[in-house]
């Protein structure tokens, strides 16, 4: 039982020490925010590294190295603890690569088409509203469905 108390530990260290060396050795308190719909959210700031680490330390260290070895173990946890928040990052900025390019090729389409003025001011709202959910758009899947809608709407726009 202690074994798994310390792998937990290494891991939440390992997790600490990767969110201050992916926020230049700045601490992000965890805290409440307000967004536009009322809706109160609450960031986990250092503690989601720190989390993270320790379900990364506990996957590196009971499936990667024998039980009976406890420094590997230990070892291990921190290295994984480190490596899972960078994880996060990666995935986080492969995120906002791929929402860029959204919209991107949004503007771009916008750009180089002819629009009838009477046309886009009947469908700004809709195209707004579709804008606004890329912005805060989760997923991977979530950003392509709202790219590919948006290029729609504008297809429709310039076609008839």
């Amino acid at each position: 039982m202690s074994g798994i108390v310390v792998i937990l530990g290494l891991g939440a260290f390992g997790g600490l020490l990767n969110h201050l060396y992916f926020h230049s050795n700045i601490l992000l308190l965890p805290g409440l925010e307000r967004q536009e719909e009322g809706k109160v959210y609450l960031k986990l700031g250092f503690l989601a590294e720190m989390i993270l680490g320790m379900g990364a330390a506990l996957v590196a260290a009971y499936l990667l190295v024998d039980a009976g070895d406890t420094f590997r173990q230990a070892s291990t946890a921190l290295l994984g603890g480190f490596g899972g928040g960078g994880l996060l990052a990666q995935s986080a900025a492969n995120l906002e690569r791929q929402r860029a390019r959204a919209f991107q090729e949004i503007s771009e389409k916008l750009v180089s088409s002819p629009i009838k003025s009477h046309k886009i001011t009947a469908s700004s709202a809709k195209l707004e509203k579709i804008l606004k959910q890329l912005e805060k758009a989760g997923s991977r899947q979530q950003i392509s469905f709202l790219r590919k809608e948006a290029l729609s709407l504008l297809q429709d726009l310039f076609s008839s």
